[in-house]
C-alpha cells in the first residue's frame, strides 16, 4: 500500500515536469491535496507518526494553494 502510493507520487511528480507549466502545476497541488487527506490516514494507521494526523494537512495545503495559484498567473 505504502510503496504503491510512493511510487504513484514519483510518477505524477516526474510527469508534472514534461507537461506544459499550468498543467503539471496543478498536478502537483492535487498530490498535495491528496496528501492532505492521505497521512492523516496514515498516521491513524501507523504507517507514520502520529505528528502527521495534525501537521501534514497544514505543510501539504501550503504549496497546493501556491501550486494553484501559480498556475493561474
Amino acid at each position: 500500500h505504502v510503496l504503491v502510493l510512493a511510487t504513484t507520487m514519483f510518477a505524477v511528480a516526474f510527469l508534472s515536469l514534461v507537461l506544459v507549466p499550468p498543467v503539471g502545476a496543478l498536478l502537483l497541488a492535487g498530490c498535495f491535496a491528496a496528501l492532505v487527506v492521505l497521512d492523516p490516514l496514515a498516521a491513524k494507521r501507523g504507517e507514520a507518526p502520529l505528528w502527521f494526523a495534525r501537521l501534514r494537512p497544514v505543510q501539504m495545503a501550503i504549496p497546493a494553494i501556491c501550486l494553484v495559484g501559480l498556475a493561474f498567473l
